[in-house]
């Protein structure tokens, strides 16, 4: 007897021949048990993969003199589908938040995430960008204040695959602080993503320049500058939910830390397919596999 697959089961073929009911759509496909070994597909419910790959980064710094640009050259362009994340900070003693873009030699404009201000003797701003889905071979990224030059300007970027190339972000937020070395105790503050296997990415300028000396708990360090006290570091959030991007200071003293977190959701659903055979004996097995 011909038997068919009808979700996921197999029937008699015969069963189906009712003119007032259809139980084949044309998605559904026809196999016999007394052929040869026949394998039938059908999708299941599309599944999040989360393999985040980290390509390349690279930083640069303009010292003392006071400018608007600060400009960073990656060793290759950037490909095609990759996100780009950025930080870019300087000393700001004008006592107000400075506007801030980013942009990059394919005209290319990165989207702010956050910017935080410390003002008084402090006198720092640290901002960060990001831009998703890139596609036409960036290789240098300029952050730029628009109002005022200023000194020590810093950029960092930092490039990976996997994540989605369209509305990516899943969170983000950052805060100034004043803490000791302890472990994790330099933090951006929480945040809620919303999607397992997030990417999650955190960078820091201790503005004392006493430096970072290790990643966050489960953070993976990817640039780590102390002597000019600039890091950044990034982990893969297995179950969406609360949090941080955390490091480790150098210093067994109170020091100023500007910290933040961007979150990043995977690239889009793989389709998954349930393999059904039919041998040429009365028994069948299924499987189920993904498609990348």
């Amino acid at each position: 007897m011909d038997y068919a697959l009808r979700k996921g089961l197999l029937v008699p073929k015969r069963r189906m021949l009712n003119p007032k009911r259809s139980w084949l759509p044309h998605a559904y496909i026809i196999v016999s048990r007394h052929r040869a070994f026949q394998p039938a597909h059908f999708p299941l419910a599309p599944q999040h993969t989360s393999v985040f790959g980290y390509i390349q980064g690279n930083f640069h710094e303009n010292g003392a003199p006071s400018v608007n640009t600060c400009a960073v050259t990656l060793g290759a362009a950037i490909g095609t589908g990759q996100l780009a994340c950025v930080s870019f900070g300087f000393a700001n003693s004008t006592g107000v938040i400075d506007v801030v873009t980013c942009a990059d030699d394919q005209g290319n404009s990165y989207t702010s995430s956050d910017s935080i201000f410390v003002g008084g003797g402090v006198g720092y701003q640290w901002n960060t960008f990001y831009k998703e889905g890139l596609s036409n071979g960036p290789q240098t990224v300029t952050g730029t204040s628009v109002n005022n030059p200023h000194s020590f300007m810093a950029i960092f970027v930092d490039v990976y695959s996997g994540v989605s190339i369209s509305a990516a972000i899943d969170g983000h937020t950052g805060q100034f602080q004043s803490v000791n070395n302890g472990t994790d105790a330099v933090t951006s503050g929480p945040i809620t993503t919303t999607i397992n296997g997030d990417l999650v990415y955190g960078s820091c300028v201790c503005i004392d320049s006493q430096g970072i000396s290790s990643a966050g708990t489960g953070f993976t360090i990817r640039q780590n500058n102390v002597d000019t006290s600039f890091s950044t570091e990034d982990l893969t959030q297995t179950t969406a939910g609360s949090i941080a991007a955390t490091f480790t200071g150098v210093s067994p003293i109170a020091r100023s830390y500007m910290t933040t977190v961007m979150a990043f959701k995977p690239s889009a659903p793989t389709t998954v397919l349930q393999v059904i055979s039919n041998p040429q004996d009365d028994s069948w097995a299924r499987t189920t596999m993904t498609a990348y």
